[in-house]
């Protein structure tokens, strides 16, 4: 049918398509994943895919739902960082950047304040901000020294 479609010029409907498929199976995969008891892992799981596929607002609602059902979960902060990340290794660095910073507000002199503050430098090396980067770096080591923590991820820069 797609071939079809295809050949009398309908790119769009050919696009909505295969959308549509992902989303069936996103969704499979999600109650599947419900269905072994662990709804966190599950809605985590489907943040990081729709940022993996390059849908910011699938992922932002994602992220919202996942945020209204489980910010009081004490596994949220890491997979917060962990969803900023992914931002950052897919080239969003704003989207990046805001979480990064929304952990270090909620969760100062934290491990997840010193990954945010290393995701933060990371984005400005990769933009080209250079100063930024630098004066990144100095806070994190002036926040973290002492931390035995701050070899490894400073290390990572």
């Amino acid at each position: 049918m797609a071939k079809v479609i295809r050949q009398a010029g309908k790119i769009g409907t050919v696009l909505m398509l295969l959308v549509l498929v992902f989303v069936v199976v996103s969704y499979i995969t999600v109650a599947e994943s419900a269905s072994t008891g662990d709804l966190f892992e599950s809605a985590y799981d489907s943040v990081i895919a729709e940022i993996e596929a390059g849908d910011d607002l699938e992922a932002a609602a994602g992220f919202e739902s996942f945020t209204a059902n489980f910010s009081g979960d004490v596994r949220f902060v890491d997979k917060e960082v962990k969803i900023a990340d992914t931002y950052r290794k897919e080239g969003r660095h704003q989207a990046a950047n805001g979480l990064y910073q929304s952990v270090i507000n909620s969760w100062p002199n934290t491990e997840y304040a010193l990954r945010s503050q290393r995701g933060l430098v990371v984005s400005d090396i990769a933009l080209g901000n250079y100063q930024h980067a630098e004066d990144r770096t100095q806070n994190l080591l002036t926040d973290f020294a002492g931390d035995e923590r701050l070899a490894r991820y400073a290390s990572s820069i």
